[in-house]
């Protein structure tokens, strides 16, 4: 049966050609012989003769795209697998999962906390900035000040308790200065005391 269907156009090319030449045959028959130079022989009909030929070169083409087809091999690509997903033993009852001896699944482990959030510093506006190392060099000058005070009072006190005689400069002699500078608490009090009340450096 499957080889009627494969070759179904060569079946179908040699019944017409069948039925063509038992057409003939039979017009053949009604019509009266017509004898030539020899008898005992038909003519030949010319227009058969063509067709005969015709439809002998036909078959030929379709045995030959026939051969070519069978040649040429079958490349039919299969359809891929669709891979089945494991099955999961967490989905398995307890019950069964005992009997066939597979062991429970392991617990999934908890997600490790987020990090805390880094501390967002502000903005710091540059006039912000210039304006508190005004106030923190202002705190530092204070401080000096504060400093220098203190030391001129002790420095001060400490001249009213060695000398009860308060002497200027300018009225000492030459050799009692020499004789308070000799002495190192003395020389440093007055280099201090010229630090302090003389002119600034900068208009000197």
């Amino acid at each position: 049966m499957s080889w009627i269907t494969e070759n179904f156009q060569i079946i179908f090319v040699v019944g017409s050609m069948i039925a063509w030449w038992l057409k003939q045959r039979a017009d053949e028959k009604e019509e009266p012989p017509e004898y030539g130079d020899r008898p005992g022989r038909e003519p030949i009909d010319n227009q058969q003769s063509d067709a005969a030929r015709q439809v002998r070169e036909r078959m030929r083409k379709l045995r030959e795209q026939r051969s070519e087809q069978q040649s040429r091999p079958a490349t039919t690509e299969r359809p891929a697998r669709a891979e089945r997903p494991a099955p999961s033993t967490a989905d398995i009852p307890p019950v069964l999962r005992e009997l066939m001896g597979i062991p429970d699944p392991e617990p999934e482990p908890e997600p490790a906390p987020p990090p805390p959030p880094l501390p967002v510093q502000p903005a710091v506006n540059p006039q912000d900035r210039m304006a508190a190392q005004l106030e923190e060099l202002e705190a530092q000058r204070k401080k000096a000040e504060a400093t220098a005070r203190q030391a001129r009072s002790r420095i001060t006190r400490s001249q009213v308790r060695k000398s009860p005689r308060r002497h200027a400069v300018g009225e000492m002699s030459e050799l009692e200065f020499l004789e308070v500078l000799r002495d190192p608490t003395s020389a440093r009090r007055a280099i201090v005391l010229r630090e302090v009340l003389d002119k600034p450096v900068a208009l000197r």
